[in-house]
């Protein structure tokens, strides 16, 4: 017999009020139980985990001779669970554990799906965190089968450590503690068209994220880093979460890169409102980074880029054109450079086999992208970054790599063909 699970978690302010809910289903695609569960204040991965925790303990409970298929739209869960990823936080480490003891591993497997497809599982989670109140509705007596309660007092001393969370072979693109895999490997792992990359270190991917748009984007105004500057409008709030859904696929749509594990975000109020929408939806805490900051405008703060013309004739024209030129009393995308810069080092010390979320702003995206794979200083115009846009850049200590440039966020709902792969 097999059993079809569809699992969700949630948390309104990561952490915040959580809650989860599951949705099992038969053979035949009827429900056979639902459970919402509401957890008071804590993480969207936590909630995420206690959904297929629960879900697995209700199973086991009913004694049922089952097979169990998990789908989540979570890629982090999956991946973790499936013993592809590392786990590193102790909080989740811990829960995966519980998961593995609730039910024979070896009977259990773990599939992403869109969260189009999740819809009822979340419906559960929402309405248990709304209500802060637990959902029931049916149950497994009708499987039959013997009581399994000793199955887990029975596996203690299968998984008596935490470690055995870990994978037994490390991911070299998820841990970065990995050991070096022959070139073969490599090979067959490699995506199509992606760099050829001769060393044994594990890069760091930057996902460079523009801000969603705001009043000064929609009038074309120049709105730099002197001041915390506007909020998203209406359609930036929107962008932001059309480009946390892209930012989710990140490991589905470029395979030899690993989810998203830290976010850092320009100061600005624009950034910082981007960046929350995404650590909702991705589950992670966001940390500022000053070195993010936009571009300091100095006296064509607030100006068009027609009243710069009309103000400081040819001016603007040589900022753009140079990377040395600074705006009046303001910064040079030379000095942008430097910062960029210092953000990538500090990413590659700390991260590498990781993938960072940088959200920022365009000059800082267009300097940062342009330098960090090799174009001349004058050329970082050249990079075209709409607002919510996604580009990529994976860093080596002796290579760069530019995955994708600009991407729109409005390409989040669209269907990605498959890889071709070595």
């Amino acid at each position: 017999m097999r059993l079809v699970v569809n699992t969700d978690g949630g948390s309104r302010g990561n952490p915040g009020e959580a809650g989860y809910g599951f949705v099992i289903r038969g053979e035949d695609g009827r429900v056979v139980a639902e459970r919402g569960g509401h957890l008071g204040h804590t993480t969207n991965n936590v909630a995420e985990y206690t959904a297929v925790l629960a879900a697995l303990e209700l199973i086991a409970e009913s004694g049922a001779d089952v097979d169990v298929e998990v789908r989540a739209d979570s890629r982090l869960i999956v991946e973790q669970l499936s013993g592809r990823w590392k786990i590193k936080n102790s909080a989740l480490q811990a829960l995966a554990l519980r998961v593995k003891r609730a039910l024979d591993p070896e009977r259990v497997r773990y599939v992403w799906v869109p969260r189009a497809q999740n819809a009822d599982a979340d419906a559960l989670a929402n309405a248990a965190m709304d209500t802060r109140a637990d959902v029931a509705r049916g149950g497994l007596e009708g499987l039959g089968g013997v009581p399994v309660a000793h199955v887990a007092a029975a596996r203690e001393a299968e998984y008596d450590a935490v470690d055995d969370v870990s994978p037994v072979t490390p991911d070299p693109v998820a841990d970065v503690a990995a050991p070096e895999v022959p070139w073969p490997a490599k090979l067959r792992r490699k995506p199509s068209g992606a760099l050829f990359h001769f060393g044994s270190e594990a890069p760091v991917t930057l996902v460079f994220v523009r801000h969603g748009e705001t009043a000064m984007t929609e009038a074309n105004g120049f709105s730099g880093g002197s001041e915390p500057g506007p909020p998203l409008s209406a359609r930036g709030r929107e962008q932001a979460g059309r480009v946390a859904a892209l930012l989710e696929r990140v490991g589905e749509l470029w395979r030899d890169v690993a989810a998203p594990s830290a976010i850092w975000a320009s100061p600005m109020v624009r950034t910082q409102e981007t960046a929350a929408a995404i650590g909702e939806l991705l589950g992670l805490a966001v940390e500022t980074e000053e070195d993010l900051r936009e571009v300091d405008f100095g006296r064509w703060q607030g100006l068009t880029s027609w009243e710069i013309n009309d103000q400081f004739p040819g001016r603007l024209e040589a900022w753009y054109s140079a990377a040395d030129v600074a705006a009046p009393d303001g910064e040079s995308p030379s000095q942008v450079e430097d910062r960029v810069v210092r953000v990538a080092r500090r990413a590659l010390a700390e991260r590498a086999g990781e993938t960072v979320v940088l959200v920022c702003h365009s000059a800082v995206t267009k300097v940062g992208v342009s330098s960090l794979v090799g174009l001349p200083p004058e050329s970082w115009q050249v990079v075209r970054v709409p607002p919510a846009s996604v580009s990529i850049v994976r860093v080596w200590p002796d290579a760069r790599e530019l995955v994708v440039a600009g991407l729109p966020s409005e390409l989040a709902e669209e269907p990605e063909p498959p890889l071709t792969l070595f």
